[in-house]
């Protein structure tokens, strides 16, 4: 009699066939872009799906996440480090690698800018700024 052991092991079924192995590595994220408003502090989330471990590393100073790296499933915060101050959005990603590198998977991450209409009167005595009030 032999005994087969199968212990952290996976069985599949090929052609009517029982094959012993480990499944392929994955990782899914349920989306692929966030929005954000221009003001600094604000997070949202996106949800990791795998069955490897991964890094998670954002592009810009600017955008921060809650975890460096992970494993199996997990949420992720996303949080605006900053407030976007410039006169036109912004965009950066987040990038989701496998530990090997061979999976690799993108969050693009956009912040507007302040849309708030600026006034500048021209005076004899220099320039005066000031929000124009609608």
């Amino acid at each position: 009699m032999k005994i087969v052991s199968l212990y952290n092991k996976r069985i599949f079924l090929v052609n009517k066939y029982i094959a012993l192995g480990t499944p392929d590595p994955y990782i899914n994220i349920n989306l692929i872009e966030l929005f954000f408003a221009y003001e600094s502090g604000l997070t949202d989330t996106f949800n990791i799906t795998s069955n490897t471990g991964y890094t998670i590393t954002p592009s810009e100073s600017w955008i921060g996440v809650n975890y460096a790296s992970g494993s199996g499933n997990l949420t992720v915060t996303v949080e605006m480090l900053t407030a976007n101050s410039g006169l036109v959005s912004r965009s950066g990603t987040i990038t989701v690698q496998s530990l090997d590198s061979t999976i690799t998977k993108t969050v693009t991450i956009t912040q507007n800018f302040d849309s708030q209409p600026l006034l500048y009167i021209i005076t004899e005595g220099g320039t005066f700024g000031g929000e124009l009030v609608y």
